[in-house]
């Protein structure tokens, strides 16, 4: 697992914890679209499967209706929460950290889009893993639980931060000592210097 982990991907893991724990159904759909969701709007976007390597995004229509800056900063904050997401949970599954439940795979029952626009366009590998995602479930272990205790800090890491601070108990150690014999042979020469 890699040492650092963005805004949103801690927001992920807490959205998996905090579902999970509240019974509630732990799904990639909910950790976007839920009120409490990375996107927290259920009803301004919707996402859409229809086959294994087709997964949209519409975006209602007065989402779109912005300037053109303003719209690159949603279709760039859109991709970035959507890429953090599936990075982060193939990592947890692959790292052992959530346990992935997947459904026989679902029969799309397809939103009236009208008034809604393709805005996400994206490419086949990311529908494919997206629609992965969206066929299952997530259950945490409690090595998930233990990561977001330590403030989101592996075990790996906490060692490293460990042994880092021994070395550095060590040095202090060592310093002390070299000052302390420094000046405790300067006050012997000092009093072997004047007779009493």
């Amino acid at each position: 697992m890699k040492n650092q982990f963005s805004d949103i991907e801690k927001r992920v893991i807490d959205l998996l914890l905090e579902y999970h724990d509240k019974l509630q159904y732990n799904c990639l759909d909910n950790i976007w679209f839920d009120f409490k969701g990375l996107f927290s709007s259920p009803t301004r976007i919707i996402m859409q499967h229809s086959g294994e390597n087709k997964t949209e995004l519409y975006f209602q229509e007065d989402i779109l209706q912005k300037q053109p800056d303003e719209l690159r900063v949603l279709q760039y904050d859109t991709y970035e929460k959507i890429l953090s997401t599936v990075e982060l949970i193939e990592r947890l599954i692959s790292e052992k950290f959530i346990a992935f439940v997947r459904n026989s795979d679902k029969k799309e029952q397809h939103r009236g889009i009208q008034g809604y626009i393709n805005f996400a366009i994206l490419d086949e590998e990311m529908q494919a893993r997206i629609y992965k995602l969206s066929n299952g479930y997530f259950i945490p272990y409690r090595k998930l639980y233990v990561l977001k205790e330590h403030r989101y800090h592996t075990d790996e890491e906490r060692k490293e931060s460990r042994i880092q601070r021994l070395n550095l108990t060590a040095l202090i150690i060592s310093v002390t000592a070299a000052v302390t014999s420094v000046i405790g042979m300067f006050i012997t020469a000092n009093v072997l210097k004047f007779p009493t």
